[in-house]
């Protein structure tokens, strides 16, 4: 049996909820599909770690602005999440454009 599925139109809000929860509390949200390997950023995780909005989401673009001594951690912590198909939270730092380094929790 398959779930109803939300019309149009309370998607598009639904979606407009989360943008405005996110830009409010600075936070930000990526996504990831398992099964095509599209990722997906909110504009908050772009403004956040300093990713121009013309530039595509992918692992590569966030593992260039992930601290070098974080990358590998994060990703053994991501695999092992794929491999069980659980979700995961993790905490990383990012160098930022200018030079800064920036905590993420």
């Amino acid at each position: 049996m398959n779930p109803p599925r939300r019309k149009p139109d309370e998607a598009e809000r639904l979606r407009d909820v989360l943008r405005h929860i996110l830009e409010v509390a600075r936070l930000g949200a990526w996504t990831r599909d398992l099964l095509t390997g599209e990722v997906w950023w909110s504009d908050e995780f772009r403004s956040l770690l300093h990713i121009p909005p013309d530039e595509p989401p992918g692992f590569d673009e966030f593992f260039r602005r992930v601290h070098p001594d974080d990358r590998d951690p994060i990703r053994i912590q991501l695999k092992t999440a794929y491999e069980s198909g659980t979700d995961t939270e993790f905490s990383f730092r990012a160098v930022r454009p200018d030079g800064l380094v920036c905590r993420f929790e």
